[in-house]
């Protein structure tokens, strides 16, 4: 199995790259909104819907989709918004083009990741998900891990008027999906942690020297990039599996949840301990890549993302 980028995955890489770049001061604010200029902006450049036919996608693949989403996760852009917006796709008209915003969410009693700032909503339950206008319910806030994405509960369940937009099988599919997109996210969190964390370590000097240098600290930066780079495999493993159809594709977007989860978790905490005092302040950036972590690890948890499940499971591929 290939791992290597091709020239067009590249490119698609450093355009993905050059949009958040733009974005991601908005995307770190703490000012709560629905990002609905954001999103239109990464519809325009085709990052919204890569992996899905036009007219409103790009028409690429899982393994796109997976290469975009790491670049995001690394801006922090609002992870919640643009997978569920690549899970629906173009069965909810215009949320592919920007024009619509949409979450969801596999367990709402949890919590729904900016419930009630998007126009949709999707619901999965056993019998599929439901879709439904956002201000046809009521919302209740509730308490927040990352203070860049409120969530609330919805009040009194589904809709009666909401709308069927994939049955039980297609949903299950969309579950492990999650899996793979989020875990792409989560890299990218993982890896902007780690630059962060580089980018300190040469600039900061104690003892007349940069921090970077002492060898405590670089143990600390090897081992964080090392948990990062096993997860980008395994995260494009699972992408491939995907877009191949591979039997064992859930298998591999699980095991791509778990282990992203932990890099960017390890990523994020050594982040904080390189950046020492200041690590700890809302002025400085290790603190949001932990709490996006902390709230993507909670996503995936909902969606039933669980090492427990890969036990007696034969994960090896060939080929």
């Amino acid at each position: 199995m290939n791992l290597e980028l091709d020239e067009d995955q590249r490119d698609l890489v450093a355009a993905t790259t050059d949009v958040c770049a733009a974005l991601a001061e908005g995307w770190r604010s703490l000012a709560h909104d629905n990002h609905a200029g954001s999103l239109k902006a990464l519809a325009d450049v085709g990052v919204l819907g890569v992996r899905h036919p036009g007219p409103e996608g790009t028409g690429l693949g899982p393994v796109e989709a997976v290469l975009a989403a790491q670049v995001c996760g690394a801006a922090l852009a609002p992870t919640p918004l643009l997978v569920w917006a690549d899970l629906v796709g173009p069965a909810i008209p215009g949320v592919l083009r920007g024009d619509l915003s949409v979450t969801g969410a596999f367990d709402p009693a949890r919590g729904i990741s900016f419930g009630g700032a998007t126009a949709m909503v999707v619901v999965v339950d056993e019998h599929g998900a439901h879709a439904f206008d956002s201000g046809s319910v009521e919302w209740q806030a509730v308490g927040q891990v990352d203070p860049t994405t409120p969530r609330a509960v919805i009040r009194g369940g589904i809709p009666a008027g909401s709308a069927l937009i994939a049955d039980a099988g297609a949903a299950q599919r969309c579950r492990w999906q999650t899996y793979v997109l989020t875990a792409a996210h989560l890299v990218g969190a993982g890896s902007g942690a780690v630059d962060a964390s580089v980018s300190y370590a040469k600039d900061r000097h104690q003892f007349g020297r940069p921090i970077g240098s002492f060898q405590a600290i670089k143990h600390l930066l090897a081992d964080a990039y090392t948990a990062v780079e096993m997860a980008r495999s395994q995260v494009l493993t699972a992408a491939l599996c995907w877009a191949e159809d591979h039997p064992g594709a859930a298998d591999q977007a699980t095991a791509a949840a778990v282990v992203a989860t932990r890099a960017a978790l390890t990523a994020a905490e050594t982040a904080i301990q390189v950046h020492g005092g200041m690590g700890f302040t809302a002025e400085s950036i290790p603190h949001l890549y932990y709490k996006r972590a902390l709230l993507l690890q909670n996503e995936l948890d909902a969606a039933g993302a669980s090492a427990g499940r890969l036990l007696h499971r034969d994960l090896t591929l060939h080929g």
